[in-house]
């Protein structure tokens, strides 16, 4: 039995659904896959491939940039507060004696942004420019009308959001090929890989027959 199938067994039997960024990261690829399997018979669950996708995306890239403590993260995944610069100057000042971060850094903090975690990301791939205007158009325009639905008629092509779909599974493969991490066994990352090549292959004849 794997991590991720350990995990979810304790929370099936338990009172409590336990969750972590890996846990998120890999719920919501399988969810993505789900709804990418029906897209043909049902052109809704596009909406919900889009969510899922965006969910996947944001999951592994934070599994990608962190570190080994939240201190490590402050850089790369967080803002950096007034609050948590204060925290950083007590640390450098006397990490023993920092009663602040006894208390717990961890409310202090806000995570990036999608696309600041994409840049990111970017640099530690040390990828170019390939997925940006899909990225952009991704979390600006589609995912928050799809998530904050406003009260409209709304038609868009569905070649665009086949061709996002790509693009993001296609950075997910980059990130997940080369990266197993920690908190994933041997198994766990065969089958995310398998999730997603099983995701391009069912997108990739919808994007190249778009009119």
């Amino acid at each position: 039995m794997s991590i991720h199938e350990l995990r979810l067994k304790r929370s099936t039997d338990s009172d409590f659904v336990s969750l972590d960024e890996f846990t998120d990261a890999y719920t919501s690829l399988e969810k993505l896959l789900d709804f990418v399997s029906d897209v043909e018979k049902n052109p809704y669950n596009l909406k919900w491939a889009i969510i899922a996708l965006h969910s996947a995306i944001q999951g592994f890239m934070i599994c990608l940039l962190q570190g080994t403590s939240i201190l490590d993260d402050i850089n790369v995944i967080y803002h950096k507060s007034n609050e948590v610069k204060a925290i950083l100057k007590c640390v450098d000042d006397n990490f023993t004696k920092c009663k602040i971060l006894s208390e717990g850094l961890g409310k202090f903090v806000k995570l990036k942004s999608f696309l600041k975690l994409y840049e990111e990301s970017k640099k530690k791939l040390k990828i170019k420019n390939e997925y940006d205007v899909s990225f952009e158009r991704l979390n600006t325009e589609i995912r928050n009308q799809f998530v904050h639905y406003a009260p409209m008629s709304w038609s868009i092509e569905k070649a665009l959001l086949y061709e996002i779909i790509f693009d993001g599974c296609s950075f997910l493969q980059n990130i997940c090929s080369d990266h197993c991490f920690t908190r994933y066994d041997g198994n766990d990352c065969k089958k995310i890989n398998e999730h997603i090549n099983v995701i391009l292959e069912t997108i990739r004849p919808l994007r190249n027959n778009r009119v």
